[in-house]
This record gives structure tokens, C-alpha cells and sequence, in this order.
């Protein structure tokens, strides 16, 4: 900058290159670069936008950039935009004093700076101006349009579609568009002169729209015959299904057009139309009742459409779409005498669950319709009694009113627990086409366990037309329900993202699924749905009771705590928070305060069930016995439905604190008075089955978990036990059949991956065995069964020490056979025969159906030296099972050391006809038929053991000796010599029968 030649402040130059004029000389562009050397005049309204120099515009080179002065204040940044005209003259563009280019406070670029290549971007040097747009009148085209068509409110701010396909369209141009390019705007700015009293340039040309505007002008052209023949045609076609449609149902068969107008004065069609319309309410289907819709309409009678509506909403929904219809086809005003009327509009409050109104309507009627009505009021009240004396006379009126029927098939229900459903599984079975009686079988059959039946049923049901999609929300609710039981999680999960997903606001689709998710461990998602409820609904108690079960379930003790606070609240639920209470101080590990609130739970009026159920698993005394001898007592004199899952509660409760005591017997005792008197109790029979299984009375167990297994296909808590009655009975294929529906769910709790964990191993898959071990224990560190399974897969492995270390983390909250099994085992591995004898004879006290402890504990005695203690206990096993064969090789072996050789020759030949494979046993029998002198038999046995056995076996080198012996003595010289020299071969040199045998092999050479 010091070295650039000096310039006066006010010297002309060009704005863009700084190139400097001469003096006196006047030029309309620049000579250097070619840039217009003068703004163009300024007129009155427009807006002049100031040149940010500082700033970069979009799409300029970043080499070109200037720096900003270190200077540089904001106030000198940013000059505001002014308005042409306002500004006073001394600072206009046109004054006298006014420069042609650059500011005086501007300095020149220095020469070879870089900034001569900036370019000067148009829109910073020339003032824009916007022109004034002036909105000409524009012309509307009338349309009718008939709200009904439209799906939403949206369309009617739309032009009705069939308007807009009888007009056609014309594209003009509007003064109001405006389109801005910048091309034409540089072109404009180099033509501009550069003196102030040079002439304006020309005007700019009016800018045109290039967007095209539909202007609604009526077609012109006429049809032609093809379109007249077209609509024709139509008209022939729709005619024709309009027959087609209407000769399937003979019910709707209503002449159209004068028939409402003689309907509505003729008393006689007035009849005639009600009782078409009781036929079709008799049927009670969904087709019935849209026919039944179909003939109100055709007789202009909003009545019957109102009734025929709320009866879809009452049976097959909810449905808020027919329920609002009806609404509106009753605000219209009906004679206060009307009955009619007043019937239906006690319908309508029975759907609004307003049953004082209805009551109110009901009151006066005499209509067959009425008793049904009042039927159903008095079911929904829970007076049974009553209930079923309306169903009865609304059945006398009209014998064929289905919906009478449903209505004392449910009441029969409802008052008695011990009722058959026999007559409701017919009624179903004959009439498919009744959903609702379909349905209210399911909820029998899931209320008493019949989850097979339920699934069934469930999965054979069609969606029918016309049907809600909150109703078939609840049918999913009811899959789910029943998958959940089954333990099919990963199934149960998704019908309840289906059930939610078509019904997300309906109270008991949502609550159903929340429920299903919460068990599922679901929790986030879960969350997200009670979230959206509780925004919704804010006053829904059972979703805030959901709130805190979840919570609790999270262990979220803050979240938990506000949530119960809040119930506390509330009188319907003061009890259910103080159950809660006593979670939350489980949780917390306060375990007095949560006695406490248990027991003042269970003790309320009406007691809180599940609070007694916890109250006596954490305090299983003789009070907690009576306080649920008590509930039990007060609850068995209720007959309904509703006291059921109360009764299996506070049964199992019962024999669990029963079995906590040590008083099995009398647990057992308990269960089997409660399947006496519920027979579908999965629960009880489960729990007398795990009780009995592992007692002299194992084939009654067995007996029980088979019947769970059956009624229910899946059931919490049955798939542990069966699995292990099935591999200690090596039933493998029952056992793979029963496990192959959860193979592919990634959701399945722990007992089925310890079920499918103990087949494998029981296959000799050891890697996928452990590998599902492995997965138990990632997720439940504690579970003393995945311990237990680790080290049998560590045992298997030979590892005796690791399985030793699993098997020490493996703590069961009572002493269990399997786990001194393992014990015994891993004691007997690592060479402590006298460590692994108590363990054998403690898991076969615990469980004396657990013959294989029986047998190791016998063979145990007999490697010891206890022959006739193990006799005894090897003879029990074999007579009560031949699942071990290797059981009869022992009892075998043990007779022959106590020189009863005809007795083991007897219990060896059973082993040897259960297990011909089972070397073991050939070699004892032919030993046992060599001392009986029975040379040729006990060649032909030692024969099979030494060519079956398998290298490095311990009785090989004496299998080949005794078979020398034998054959020598049958005479079979060649066999003989064969079997000494391999004698030879394989025994140790210090080995007793060596000198023997090399007699015998002397004297065999030299034989002729």
C-alpha cells in the first residue's frame, strides 16, 4: 500500500478493478475490465439492499474471498436497507457531490493484491427493486358438494371430483407471478450509463409468469354415441350386481321407492318392516345385521338403522363409526309414547355405559326386545339370577333370537364355575358363522386353562366382514393372552404390537397387551404404549396401576413410588397401593414393611389376594396357614366365575408354604382337594406332579405333568420337570417334539433353554449344550440350574475340576438329587470313590425315583467291596426300571462275587438282551458260564467281549486269558493259542497270569 501511487480522495475509478480514470474523461465502461461505471438513477419506492463487501456470496470462489480489517466493527458490517425517497439529498445517488464509483473512505486495492479478480456480484451493486403486484379480481366457479362423499373435512376446501372430470383446463398468463433471473438483470446492468445526466435506460420489459394457472372453463365439446353406449352399460352392469347382491339374501327382498312412503303410513307395512327387522336382529350375525341396516334405509327408518348400528357395536365391536351413526339417526325428535324409540335409546345408553338411563328406558317397555335388553343390563350388573330369567322369557317370545341364546349361554357361565361346556361347545360347533359364540367359548376355555382348545379355536376364526377393527383387536388381545400362557413369547409379543397397532385407544386392548409385553420383559416398549395411554387418559386407574406394576418390574423405585402415591390417592385403589407398598419395600430389601403391607392388604375388606399369596411365601407360618385357610373358606362359598383364580391362588399358595414347613404330604394333601374341586387347575396338577414325580408315587406325577402338557401344549413351569422326566426315561424324541415350537424364539425364558440344553447334552452335542448354558448364565448369573447344567457340560468334557467349581456356584433354595448327583460324579471322576458314595446315597433319598443314583450308589458299594449291600440296592433298581441295563451288569457282577454264578448268569443275560452292544456284560457272563463249566457258551461270550471292547479297556488283557482257557478246554487249540498270545501282548510284565500263559502256550506248540 505505501508504494502505490497517491490518488486524490474523489479520483474516478472503476468499482470492480480500481482501474483510474483519466482527468476530465467521461467513460461508460470501464476500459480495464468493461464494468459499467455508474448505478443506474434511483426512483422513488424502491429498496435499496447495501453491499456487503465483507461477505462472500454463495457460489464465489473461496481464492477470491477478501479478508476482513482487523478493524471492522459490526456498525461498519451490516448498513440497513433504505427506501428510495426517504433519504435525505446529500446522500443520494444522483447528487451533485455524489462519487461515480468507490466511497472516499474506501482505499484502493493494492496492484497484485488478488482482489482485481473478485467479481462484482450484480446483486450487491445494483439497488433490486421488487415490482408493485396489484391481485386483479378473479372469477369463482360455484360448486355443490355433498359432504357425505368426503372422507375427510380437508375436501372441502377441494373442487368435487366429479366436477373436476367435466372441465378442462387453459393456461394463461397472471400479472401477479413474478420470476426473478438474475441473467437479465447483469444484461440490464451493463447498459446503464455512467454519467448522472445521461438518458434513462429503456423500461424493463414486463416480466412473464412461467407457471401455468387452471382457469375452470365448461367443456364444450358434446359426448359422442361411444359415451352414451359406455354410461348405458354401467348402468346395465351396476343393476345387474345390485341383483346379484340382493337375490343372496332372501331377508332383504324390500321393494324400492314407493315402499317408504307406504311404510310410514300404513300400519300394517309398519309390521310387516319391524318384523323383518326381529328376524334379521334374531339371527345375530354380522350379515343379519347389515342386512338389517340395508332394509331401515330402503324404509327411510332411522330407528332401525340406529338399532341395527348400536347391535354391530354392542356384539361384533366396539365400533365408534356405527355407534356415532347411531347417535345421529336418534337426536331426532320421536313422540314421548314412542316405545320403539325408547327401547332403542336404552340400547344406546347401555353402550354408553350409562345403565341408570337404560334401566329408566327399559322400565315401561313390552316388546321382545326389551327382555333381552334387560338381560343383558343385569348380566353386565353381575345378577345372574336375573339375568337368566329375562334370557328365558326373551327366548319364549321368539324362540329363534340367537342373541337370547348367547345371553343365557353367558349366564350360565358367569353363575356357576362348575357349569359344563358342552352345550355352548355344540352350539359353536354347529353355527360357525356366530362369531360371538365362538368367542365367548375362547373366554371359557382360557378362564379354565383349556389353552389347546382356546388356540384352536382361535387360529380357525375368519375375520368377518363388517367387523370392527377394535373387535378383531381383542381377538388378537385373546391370542396373545393365550400364547403367553403357552410360553411363546416371541409370539405373544406380536400379537400384542397387532392388537395395539388396530386399536390404539381402546382401554382393554391396550391394557391387555401392555400386560403381555410387561411379562414378556418388554419393558421399554411397554413403556412407550403406557406413556401414550396415560397422555391420553390421565384418570385411567388401571393404567396407573400398570404404571407402577412396570416400574416395579424395572426396579425404577422412584418412578414406583410416584406412581403408588398417586393410586393412594384414589379409593378405588387404596388397596391395590398398599400391595404395591410392599413391593416397593421387597424391592428395596425392607422386608418387615413389606410383611406388613401384605398382611394389611390381605386382610382388608374385600382381601387382596395376590398381597396373601406374598405374604405367605415370605412368611410360610401357621397364621399365614389360617389366614389362607380363612380366604379360601370365604371365597369357595362364591359360586361364580369370578371367584376361580381367586380359589387356584390361595390353593397353591397353601401347599407352597406347606412344602416350605416340610409337610409335602400334606401339601399334596391340599392340591388334591383343589383339583377335586377344579379339575382344569393347570397349576395345582403341575405343582402335585413336581411334588410326587420324585416319590413312590413318580407314575401319578408323571400322570399329572402329561395331563398339563396336554390341556395346555405350554404351561410356565411344566417345561422343567417333563424335560427331566423325559432324559431320565430317554425319551429323547418325546423331548425334542415337545421343545421344537421354541427352538426359533429368540424370547424364550430360561426353563426352555435349559430344556433344550439338557437334550442336546443328552444327544452328545456338548458345544451346543454349553453354548445355551452360556447364554442362561449372560442373563441370569444367579440361576443355580444353569450352574448345575455348566458342569455336567464341564463333566462331559472331562473336567472334573471346572465342573467342581460350576457345581460349587450351583445353590438351589432346597436341597436337590440332581445337584448330589453331579456331586457324586465329579467325586467319583477325580478318584474319591468314598466322597461320591454319600453324595449317590443323599440324591437317592431325596428323589428314590432317580434310579440312576439308585444304580451308582450300588456300583459304588461294589467297587468297594460291599457286595450284599449292593445287591440290595442294584436288585431295587433293576426291578423298577430296565432304562439301565449297565444296572444288571453290576447286580451281575455283585452275585458273582458272593458265588451265586447262576443268579449273575441270569441278571448278565439281561443286560446282554437289553444292551447286546454292552461288552462289559459278555465278558462277565462268559466268565460266570466258564466257572458253571459251560466252556463252549463261555467261549462263544468271551469271544463277543474281546472283539467288541475297545482299546485299553481294563478287563481286556483277562478277557483274552479266560477266552484261552475256555476255548483250551472246549478243545479249540488254534482260538486258544490266539488268545494267550494277544494275552501276552497286552499284559503288563508284571501281570499274575503271565507264567501261565506261557506254559500253555508251550504245551499248545508242541500238541499235534
Amino acid at each position: 500500500m505505501a508504494d502505490s501511487p497517491a490518488t486524490p480522495p474523489n479520483s474516478p475509478a472503476c468499482r470492480k478493478c480500481a482501474f483510474v480514470f483519466e482527468a476530465g474523461m467521461t467513460f461508460e465502461r470501464c476500459p480495464n475490465c468493461g464494468t459499467p461505471t455508474q448505478a443506474p438513477p434511483e426512483e422513488p419506492g424502491r429498496v435499496i439492499l447495501p453491499r456487503l463487501t465483507s461477505l462472500p456470496l454463495p457460489g464465489t470462489p473461496i481464492g477470491s474471498i477478501r479478508k476482513t480489517p482487523a478493524n471492522a466493527t459490526l456498525a461498519g458490517f451490516f448498513v440497513p436497507p433504505t427506501l428510495v425517497g426517504d433519504r435525505p439529498p446529500s446522500e443520494r445517488s444522483d447528487a451533485a457531490t455524489a462519487p461515480t464509483s468507490r466511497p472516499p473512505a474506501s482505499p484502493l486495492p493494492e496492484p497484485g493484491s488478488g482482489e482485481d479478480d473478485l467479481p462484482a456480484p450484480v446483486s450487491t451493486t445494483r439497488p433490486f427493486t421488487l415490482p408493485r403486484i396489484t391481485v386483479p379480481p378473479r372469477s369463482t366457479v360455484p360448486a355443490v358438494i355433498d359432504s357425505r362423499d368426503l372422507e375427510n373435512s380437508a375436501e372441502l376446501d377441494l373442487p368435487h371430483l366429479s366436477e373436476m372430470s367435466q372441465i378442462t383446463s387453459r393456461a394463461v398468463s397472471r400479472s401477479d407471478d413474478v420470476d426473478v433471473d438474475l441473467a437479465d438483470i447483469k444484461a440490464e446492468t451493463r447498459e446503464l450509463p455512467t454519467q448522472p445526466d445521461a438518458p434513462l435506460p429503456p423500461p424493463r420489459p414486463q416480466l412473464q409468469s412461467r407457471r401455468a394457472t387452471v382457469v375452470l372453463t365448461p367443456p364444450t365439446p358434446e359426448p359422442g354415441a361411444l359415451a352414451y353406449a359406455g354410461l348405458v352399460g354401467l348402468f346395465a352392469a351396476l343393476v345387474g350386481s345390485f341383483w346379484f347382491y340382493y337375490s343372496r339374501a332372501q331377508e332383504v327382498s324390500l321393494v324400492v321407492g314407493s315402499y317408504a312412503a307406504k311404510v310410514l303410513s300404513d300400519p300394517a307395512a309398519i309390521r310387516e318392516r319391524d318384523e323383518r327387522l326381529a328376524t334379521l336382529f334374531d339371527d345375530d350375525s354380522m350379515e343379519s345385521y347389515l342386512a338389517a341396516m340395508a332394509v331401515a334405509e330402503q324404509t327411510e327408518d332411522p330407528l332401525g338403522r340406529a338399532e341395527a348400528a348400536l347391535r354391530i357395536h354392542l356384539r361384533y365391536g366396539p365400533d365408534p363409526v356405527r355407534a356415532a351413526q347411531a347417535k345421529s339417526w336418534l337426536s331426532a325428535n320421536f313422540p314421548r309414547d314412542d316405545l320403539r324409540a325408547a327401547r332403542i335409546r336404552a340400547l344406546a345408553a347401555i353402550a354408553d355405559n350409562d345403565p341408570a338411563l337404560a334401566q329408566r328406558l327399559l322400565a315401561t317397555g313390552a316388546e321382545p326386545g326389551v327382555a333381552l335388553y334387560r338381560g343383558l343390563l343385569a348380566l353386565a350388573a353381575g345378577n345372574h339370577a336375573a339375568a337368566a330369567d329375562y334370557a328365558s322369557e326373551a327366548m319364549s317370545l321368539r324362540p329363534g333370537d340367537q342373541a337370547a341364546r348367547w345371553l343365557m349361554f353367558a349366564t350360565e357361565l358367569a353363575k356357576d364355575r362348575r357349569s359344563t361346556l358342552d352345550a355352548l361347545r355344540d352350539a359353536a360347533d354347529r353355527q360357525p358363522h356366530r362369531p360371538a359364540l365362538e368367542l365367548l367359548l375362547v373366554d371359557a376355555l382360557i378362564a379354565r386353562g383349556r389353552l389347546t382348545e382356546a388356540r384352536k379355536r382361535l387360529e380357525a376364526q375368519v375375520r368377518e366382514p363388517g367387523v370392527s377393527d377394535m373387535h378383531q383387536a381383542r381377538v388378537l388381545v385373546r391370542h396373545a393372552q393365550v400364547a403367553a400362557a403357552s410360553v411363546e413369547v416371541s409370539r405373544s409379543v406380536y400379537l400384542a404390537d397387532e392388537a395395539i397397532k388396530l386399536a390404539p385407544r381402546d382401554p382393554e386392548v391396550v391394557h391387555g397387551s401392555l400386560r403381555v409385553l410387561i411379562g414378556a420383559d418388554e419393558l421399554a416398549r411397554a413403556q412407550q404404549g403406557l406413556t401414550a395411554r396415560l397422555r391420553e387418559a390421565p384418570d385411567d386407574l388401571a393404567a396407573q396401576i400398570l404404571q407402577a406394576e412396570l416400574a416395579l418390574r424395572a426396579s425404577n423405585e422412584s418412578a414406583a413410588l410416584k406412581a403408588i402415591e398417586k393410586l393412594a390417592a384414589e379409593t378405588p385403589t387404596l388397596i391395590e397401593s398398599t400391595f404395591l407398598r410392599g413391593r416397593l419395600a421387597l424391592l428395596t430389601g425392607h422386608t418387615d414393611a413389606a410383611v406388613e403391607h401384605f398382611k394389611d392388604a390381605a386382610k382388608a375388606e374385600p382381601p387382596h389376594i395376590r398381597a396373601a399369596v406374598e405374604y405367605a411365601r415370605l412368611r410360610p407360618n401357621g397364621d399365614t396357614l389360617s389366614l389362607l385357610e380363612d380366604l379360601e373358606e370365604r371365597r369357595g362359598r362364591d359360586p361364580t366365575e369370578s371367584a376361580r383364580a381367586d380359589l387356584r391362588a390361595l390353593a397353591l399358595a397353601r401347599a407352597n408354604a406347606l412344602v416350605e414347613q416340610g409337610r409335602r404330604d400334606a401339601a399334596v394333601e391340599v392340591l388334591d382337594t383343589a383339583l377335586a374341586r377344579d379339575c382344569d387347575d393347570n397349576a395345582a396338577q403341575l405343582r402335585r406332579g413336581v411334588l410326587v414325580v420324585d416319590t413312590p408315587r413318580s407314575d401319578a406325577g408323571r400322570v399329572d405333568l402329561l395331563a398339563v402338557h396336554e390341556r395346555t401344549g405350554g404351561f410356565a413351569g411344566l417345561l422343567g420337570p417333563l424335560s427331566r422326566l423325559y432324559i431320565r426315561s430317554g425319551e429323547l424324541r418325546a423331548l425334542e417334539a415337545l421343545v421344537q415350537p421354541h427352538l426359533s424364539d429368540v424370547r424364550a425364558p430360561d426353563e426352555v433353554v435349559l430344556a433344550i440344553a439338557r437334550l442336546r447334552l443328552a444327544q452328545a452335542a456338548v458345544e451346543a449344550a454349553e453354548s445355551m448354558t452360556d447364554q442362561i448364565l449372560l442373563r441370569s448369573p444367579d440361576s443355580w440350574e444353569g450352574h448345575l447344567l455348566k458342569a455336567k457340560v464341564l463333566l462331559e468334557r472331562g473336567e472334573p475340576g471346572l465342573a467342581q467349581g460350576e457345581l460349587r456356584l450351583s445353590r438351589p433354595p432346597q436341597p436337590q438329587a440332581d445337584v448330589e448327583l453331579v456331586a457324586g460324579k465329579i467325586a467319583e471322576r477325580s478318584g474319591r470313590l468314598q466322597d461320591a458314595l454319600p453324595a449317590y446315597r443323599r440324591a437317592h433319598q431325596l428323589a428314590p425315583t432317580l434310579h440312576e443314583a439308585g444304580y451308582l450308589y450300588g456300583r459304588a458299594l461294589l467297587l468297594l467291596g460291599r457286595a450284599q449291600e449292593a445287591v440290595t440296592e442294584l436288585s431295587a433298581v433293576t426291578r423298577a426300571t430296565d432304562a439301565f441295563p449297565a444296572a444288571f451288569v453290576a447286580l451281575g457282577q455283585a452275585q458273582f462275587e458272593r458265588g451265586n454264578f447262576e443268579e449273575a448268569r441270569r441278571q448278565l443275560q439281561r443286560a446282554v438282551a437289553l444292551a447286546p452292544g454292552l461288552t462289559e456284560a459278555h465278558y462277565w457272563l462268559g466268565r460266570c458260564e466258564h466257572d458253571l463249566q459251560l466252556d463252549a457258551e463261555a467261549a462263544v461270550s468271551l469271544g463277543r467281549a474281546v472283539r467288541g471292547a475297545a482299546p485299553g479297556t481294563a478287563w481286556l488283557p483277562d478277557a483274552h486269558l479266560w477266552l484261552a482257557r475256555a476255548a483250551e478246554a472246549h478243545g479249540d487249540v488254534a482260538t486258544s493259542r490266539t488268545a494267550y498270545e494277544e494275552f501276552l501282548r497286552l499284559a503288563p510284565a508284571a501281570a499274575p497270569g503271565r507264567r501261565e500263559a506261557e506254559r500253555a502256550l508251550a504245551r499248545l506248540v508242541r500238541a499235534p
